[in-house]
């Protein structure tokens, strides 16, 4: 009797468990997907013809329409009636695609794109506002915005950059796609600015306004450790584009050049006083306020910033060593120039003379050392400091930089003396014998001749006139080579 009873509730369990599973059948249990037709719908897709896709994905929806797949389908319909006249039909299966689908943000996209193509404003702002609560920091918000911007006629952008200022403020713009959102921001401000720059000073200075809200900003998120590094990189990148393009058109003799000037510089040493800076934001910044200062009168104020910047710049960048001996060389030349003095010429040879001597001592091998040493050179002696010019000439003359080797003996040499063609000589022998693949090694060569030539050492100026002629003979030292040996043999 026990078994019996134990055998009855197990079939009424099992009865119950089979109720349960029958009620709980989803709705599209027994429903199936039209395959030869759903590959016919994605052929005729691919081959761009949308109007005759229509009526495939229609028939999927009508005979399966509770299937998983039924909100992908409906999506696609929407799409391709969004090609042909039947507009508000596209619309209508737009819209009937719910928020929990997985296409609802692309039906959203496709939503916007519609209305704002049919120049239904209202329509396409409910859209964008759906999306930016739906899908706050999404690609789906990146796309709405990029069809803004693409969609608009030139006149209109100022509503594409209306909206992404709106959106930047809510904070629901997508990191990844900042950098390009910001850039097609800042690309509609500056399409009417570069047409006619002088006829859009005003618009430029609201750009450099915006640019510097902007800078603030992410100084101020920096601060807080708001920002990782890569999201800084794009602000500062594109904010020192920005100022680049606006001075790019004008001349130093612009009408306005002025107050774009005295807006640029703040907005400049805003980027410089950044914390989180990559090697290619210093140089972004560099380059702006380089074509700053080329179109300033005025331009002994852009050093402050200028300097700056280099110190800012790692020994490791490879550029370095020429913005150095640039910013020097600028700088020596304001010094020089009786047309500069916003600043004594004393302070602005220090400037230089810290430039030159920073590239000395952290590139002692770059090609810009050799003109460093000549702004050197001419500090000291100019200033009458002997002690400073024979410190440095001593410390050249140790040196065993290819670099510092051929500015000695092009020094040596310089002097015309024979004390000089005696050091130069010295100097020359040894770069000609420790280096053979130098570009300058055909000069040094032949000036290894002259300086034996100057000594009275007529066979030896041969041998290295020789060297040049055979070892490089497509050069034009080869061909004084020539001249000199036929001079020292007649002379015989």
């Amino acid at each position: 009797m026990k078994r019996l009873f134990t055998a009855a509730l197990i079939g009424i369990g099992m009865g119950l468990s089979l109720l349960l599973l029958s009620s709980s059948a989803p709705a599209w249990a027994d429903q199936t997907v039209n395959i030869p037709q759903l590959q016919q719908a994605n052929a005729l897709m691919a081959q761009g013809r949308y109007a005759d896709a229509i009526s495939c994905w229609a028939d999927l929806l009508k005979a399966s329409p509770d299937l998983p797949e039924s909100a992908e389908w409906q999506y696609y319909l929407g799409v391709c009636l969004a090609t042909t006249p039947r507009i508000p039909e596209a619309i209508a299966a737009l819209e009937a695609i719910q928020s929990r689908s997985p296409y609802y943000g692309d039906a959203l996209v496709q939503l916007f794109t519609i209305h704002l193509k049919n120049g239904d404003e209202e329509h396409a702002e409910a859209v964008r506002q759906r999306c930016y609560a739906a899908w706050p920091q999404s690609e789906y918000v990146q796309r709405i915005l990029e069809a803004d911007f693409s969609l608009r006629p030139p006149q209109d952008q100022q509503k594409a950059c209306q909206a992404f200022r709106q959106a930047e403020k809510l904070n629901v713009l997508p990191e990844e796609g900042y950098r390009i959102l910001h850039g097609l921001y800042y690309d509609a401000l500056l399409a009417e600015y570069t047409k006619a720059p002088l006829q859009h000073i005003p618009d430029a200075l609201a750009l450099l306004d915006d640019v510097e809200a902007n800078q603030r900003t992410v100084n101020e998120h920096v601060k807080r450790h708001d920002l990782t590094f890569k999201q800084c990189m794009y602000r500062l990148d594109l904010n020192s584009g920005v100022v680049y393009q606006v001075l790019l058109p004008l001349t130093p003799d612009s009408p306005g050049i002025r107050q774009v000037l005295d807006k640029a510089r703040p907005v400049l040493e805003m980027i410089g006083q950044c914390d989180k800076m990559a090697p290619a934001n210093i140089l972004g910044a560099l380059n702006a306020l380089i074509s700053c200062r080329a179109k300033d009168v005025q331009p002994a104020g852009w050093i402050p910033g200028y300097s700056r910047l280099l110190l800012k710049l790692p020994p490791t960048e490879a550029k370095r060593p020429a913005y150095l001996q640039a910013y020097g060389q600028w700088v020596h030349g304001l010094a020089r120039s009786e047309a500069f003095y916003e600043r004594p010429f004393q302070e602005l040879e220090s400037e230089a003379e810290a430039a030159y001597r920073l590239l000395l001592t952290d590139h002692p091998e770059a090609p810009e050392v050799k003109l460093a040493l000549h702004g050197l050179y001419e500090i000291y002696r100019r200033a009458g400091r002997e002690k400073d010019l024979a410190e440095l000439l001593a410390a050249i003359a140790k040196s065993k930089s290819p670099v510092m080797m051929e500015w000695q003996a092009e020094y040596a040499y310089a002097l015309g003396t024979r004390e000089g063609y005696e050091q130069a000589m010295t100097v020359l022998a040894q770069l000609t014998k420790q280096i053979n693949t130098h570009p300058m090694r055909p000069t040094w060569l032949y000036r290894l001749g002259r300086c034996y030539e100057y000594l009275g050492k007529p066979a030896e100026a041969i041998i290295a006139y020789q060297q040049v002629i055979d070892g490089y003979p497509k050069t034009s030292c080869a061909v004084a080579a020539n001249w000199a040996i036929a001079a020292l043999k007649g002379a015989r």
